[in-house]
C-alpha cells in the first residue's frame, strides 16, 4: 500500500497509457473496416398496424361554355330556264386525215458486191519492263460482201522498241471451209524505200511492209466474206526506255476490189495502233535512274556498265525490301498502390508491450 501511495503519479501515467493503447486498438480495428463508405439505402419499412391508408386522390370538374353554333349560310336557289330555251351543242367537226408519206425507194448499189477491209492489233501486255519481249499480233479480216485482193500491211515501229529476227509467222482462216493454215510472206524493210525484192528479217530496224507477195499480181492473200490473215511476231523494249514511257505501235491495212496490179482499181486502207506503258520494277536492268520507278535509283556495281533498279536506302537488295531493325520494347511502369489504412499490427504489439512493461516498473 505504502508503495502504491508512492507511486500514484506514475499509476495514472500508466493507466493513461493503457486506455490510450485501447483506443488506438480500437481505432486500428475500426479503419480495417472494407466495408462502402457510403450509407446504404434504407430497406423497406413494414406497414403500419391496421388497415393501410388510402391513397390521397384529388378530382377537379372543369366546366367550359357551350359553343354558340354558327348559323350555316340560306343556299341560293338555282334559276330554272323556260322550256325551250336551253342552247344546243355545237357539233365538233371531224379532222382531216393525214395522207401518208410514201417512203423513197431504197438506193441498189452501183457495181456489185463491195469489200470491207477491217484491220485488227493487239500486244500480249499492256505494261512491260525494259528489256521485255512484246508479241504483236496483226489481223487483216475481209468483212465486205466482195472480195478483197492483194492484202498486205506496213508496219512502224516505236523507236522504243526493236525487232526480233525471225519471229514472224503468218496464218490464213478461210471461213467457207473453217480451216486454219499457215501461209508464206515476204517482207520489205521500208527504210530504203518501196521494192519488190525481199529482205530477211535481220535487216529489220523500224519500218517493214509484209505481204504474201510484194509482187502485187503474185501476191496471194486474196480474202473473201469473213476470212482473215493472222501474222504475229516480236520487239523488244530497249534498255534505254525511262520508266512510265507510252510505246505507242500503228500499223496500216491495204486490200483493192481487184485481183492484181489493175488500173482502175479501188484501194482500201485502215489502221489499227497499240500502247503499252514501260513500269520499271525492281531490280530490273537499267543504266540510268530514269528508267526506274519513282522512289528507286539505278544502283551500278564498280566496274559495272549496267546496273539495277533498287531502293536507295538498301541498294544491296533486290527485292527493294531493307531490314526491319529491331524496336526495344517498352517497360511496362510500376503501378503505385495505395497504402491500406490504419494501424500496423506490429505497431500495436510494440504499443502495448510498452505499457505493460511500465507498468511492472512502477509495480516493483
Amino acid at each position: 500500500m505504502e508503495t502504491l501511495k508512492k507511486n500514484w503519479a506514475f499509476l495514472v501515467i500508466g493507466a493513461v497509457s493503457l486506455l490510450l493503447g485501447v483506443l488506438a486498438l480500437l481505432t486500428a480495428l475500426r479503419l480495417r473496416d472494407q466495408g462502402p463508405v457510403a450509407p446504404t439505402a434504407p430497406g423497406e419499412q413494414e406497414a403500419l398496424e391496421g388497415s393501410p391508408v388510402p391513397a390521397c386522390q384529388l378530382t377537379f370538374t372543369i366546366t367550359l361554355p357551350s359553343p354558340t353554333p354558327t348559323p350555316s349560310g340560306t343556299p341560293s336557289p338555282t334559276p330554272t330556264p323556260p322550256p325551250g330555251s336551253s342552247p344546243s351543242p355545237t357539233p365538233t367537226p371531224s379532222p382531216t386525215p393525214t395522207p401518208t408519206a410514201t417512203p423513197a425507194p431504197s438506193a441498189t448499189p452501183v457495181g456489185g458486191p463491195t469489200p470491207d477491209l477491217v484491220v485488227e492489233k493487239s500486244v500480249d501486255r499492256t505494261t512491260a519492263n525494259v528489256n521485255d519481249e512484246l508479241t504483236y499480233t496483226v489481223r487483216l479480216r475481209n468483212n465486205g460482201t466482195g472480195t478483197a485482193y492483194d492484202a498486205y500491211f506496213d508496219e512502224d515501229l516505236s523507236v522504243y522498241t526493236s525487232y526480233v529476227a525471225p519471229s514472224m509467222s503468218c496464218t490464213k482462216y478461210t471461213s467457207s471451209n473453217g480451216q486454219t493454215v499457215n501461209v508464206g510472206f515476204e517482207i520489205d524493210t521500208l527504210e530504203d524505200g518501196v521494192d519488190t525484192t525481199p529482205d530477211a528479217e535481220s535487216s529489220i530496224v523500224d519500218r517493214f511492209r509484209v505481204a504474201g507477195d510484194l509482187t502485187e499480181d503474185n501476191n496471194t492473200w486474196d480474202l473473201a466474206f469473213n476470212d482473215y490473215i493472222t501474222c504475229t511476231y516480236k520487239v523488244r523494249v530497249k534498255d534505254n526506255v525511262s520508266n512510265g514511257t507510252q510505246i505507242k505501235n500503228l500499223i496500216v491495212g491495204h486490200t483493192d476490189d481487184k485481183n492484181g496490179d489493175q488500173t482502175n482499181e479501188t484501194e482500201q486502207q485502215e489502221s489499227a495502233e497499240t500502247t503499252v506503258t514501260v513500269n520499271t520494277v525492281c531490280n530490273a536492268t537499267c543504266t540510268s535512274s530514269s528508267q526506274c520507278e519513282s522512289g528507286q535509283t539505278c544502283y551500278i556495281a564498280s566496274g559495272a556498265t549496267t546496273g539495277n533498279c533498287r531502293n536507295p536506302s538498301c541498294v544491296t537488295e533486290s527485292d527493294c525490301t531493307c531490314g526491319v531493325s529491331a524496336t526495344p520494347s517498352p517497360t511496362p511502369s510500376v503501378t503505385p498502390t495505395v497504402p491500406k489504412a490504419g494501424t500496423a499490427w506490429p505497431t500495436l504489439f510494440m504499443i502495448i508491450g510498452g505499457m505493460a512493461l511500465l507498468i511492472i516498473g512502477f509495480a516493483l
